[in-house]
């Protein structure tokens, strides 16, 4: 084996999420390094010239092509609003698929999955999954793929292990077999309970597969150890999320504040989340619920909450004020709002290892975080945690209560927020360093394949 390597990696798309940032990071990280490297995505949003889109319609028969041409034209487009009939004349096409959608069972219909390993169009060396779920993936193909070629599974979610959910929230069924499912709306959703027989099917399919596993943190490693999952399972490591820290680094309050023309007066509570007003995932309701408690203390300073990655508004909670910002693609200029804010908000109901607080936390921010998943893998909290390691404060998921009285407490106490920003910064720099993500998984896939 020569020391470059041919890496594919797979996701759903190539920018949004944290498994697509995840994807793309690893993806220019091994190109700069002279590994040669292609980020395979069921949705291409973006123009690299190494990330190559999954065609259905080229695997598809001639009966089904032309829908999923149109598929492919709508799919992520500005006629989003119109996917809900783009997948009724998918079904209309495949009466088998049909069947299956409105019997509950989860969606495997994608053809182009059977060419995934030609689109490099060189040998690989290893094949790398992320998100699988998003409709774009035939799971039903993870035993040849695996057979083909070595392959590591990272962890973002749940939904390999589940009968139909990307997080399972307090419902431990998934541990049993599933079925009698507390919630189908759950992402991604099922029309009705199949998912005894999903979560049968997971397990078939993975008995008859072999690959590695790669988990962010303990909490869903243990989670995959306890899972269908097992079954194909060959190994698993625990390598965490990192960060770029050459980017997400402390910086200067008032610089940063007057870069993004913000109010030197205001005190500043800082949330990133795509879409986090309409995310089942991000418990906006209740940081909105704390919002509002804030807004009726008499406080000395006025609070800003910038909320970044939706869309563009505006509202006014008394003296609280909550501007709405879409999302920021560039690193360098969502560093800024990192160092230009006073704490970190993440209100998740569910959450895997989240990105952003390691972002916060390097930009030397303390944080106000639920104690979901694995959250409390990445925060310290203060009290307990002692002067010298506590990173923020964590909260129970929906209790805003606690919420607002977490940032209450560091709004009014400057020495602590210092101090926790301090400790989060140094522990971003020894845990947190996303070149120190990238050498250890390069290190498991030579370990893999020799």
């Amino acid at each position: 084996m020569s020391d470059s390597l041919n890496i594919v990696q797979v996701n759903s798309t190539d920018t949004g999420g944290g498994a697509a940032r995840v994807a793309m990071s690893l993806h220019d990280a091994y190109r700069k390094i002279g590994h040669h490297s292609w980020l395979v995505v069921g949705h291409k949003l973006g123009s690299d010239k190494d990330t190559l889109p999954i065609r259905h319609d080229l695997a598809a028969t001639w009966w089904q092509s032309p829908f999923w041409r149109a598929e492919n034209e709508v799919a992520y487009s500005r006629f989003r609003s119109l996917r809900w009939l783009r997948y009724a004349l998918l079904m209309a096409s495949e009466p088998q698929r049909f069947s299956d959608w409105y019997q509950g069972r989860e969606d495997f219909y994608f053809p182009g999955t059977s060419r995934l390993l030609d689109l490099p169009g060189a040998a690989i060396d290893i094949l790398h999954l992320h998100n699988l779920h998003g409709r774009y993936f035939d799971l039903r193909r993870l035993p040849e793929l695996s057979a083909a070629v070595p392959t590591l599974l990272s962890l973002h979610d749940a939904w390999l292990m589940s009968g139909h959910c990307a997080h399972s929230l307090n419902c431990e069924r998934w541990r049993e077999g599933c079925g009698h499912c507390p919630d189908l709306t759950l992402y991604p959703a099922i029309l009705r309970d199949a998912t005894a027989e999903n979560w049968r099917r997971k397990r078939e399919i993975y008995a008859r597969s072999r690959y590695h596993i790669v988990a962010p943190c303990q909490w869903i490693a243990d989670k995959a150890a306890a899972s269908p999952l097992q079954a194909g399972m060959l190994d698993m490591r625990v390598i965490h999320h990192g960060v770029d820290l050459s980017c997400f680094k402390p910086g200067d309050r008032a610089e940063a504040r007057h870069a993004l023309g913000l109010s030197q007066k205001s005190q500043i509570v800082l949330m990133v989340a795509n879409h986090i007003r309409r995310s089942p995932w991000k418990g906006f309701l209740a940081a909105h619920a704390a919002f509002e408690q804030l807004s009726a203390q008499n406080r000395q300073k006025p609070l800003l909450v910038l909320v970044v990655g939706d869309s563009p508004a505006e509202e006014h909670l008394g003296d609280v004020t909550i501007r709405y910002l879409p999302y920021v693609t560039d690193r360098s200029d969502l560093a800024r709002y990192y160092q230009a804010a006073d704490l970190f908000l993440n209100a998740s109901t569910a959450e895997t290892f989240n990105l952003t607080i390691i972002e916060a936390l390097a930009c030397g921010l303390p944080v106000v975080a639920t104690a979901v998943g694995g959250t409390p893998e990445e925060i310290n909290s203060w009290p307990g945690a002692g002067e010298k390691d506590a990173n923020g404060i964590l909260v129970p998921a929906g209790d805003s209560s606690a919420m607002a009285l977490a940032i209450a407490q560091l709004l009014d106490d400057e020495p602590l927020r210092h101090t926790l920003g301090q400790n989060g910064a140094r522990r971003a720099a020894s845990e947190f360093d996303f070149n120190l993500q990238a050498a250890k998984y390069l290190d498991y896939y030579r370990e893999i394949i020799t």
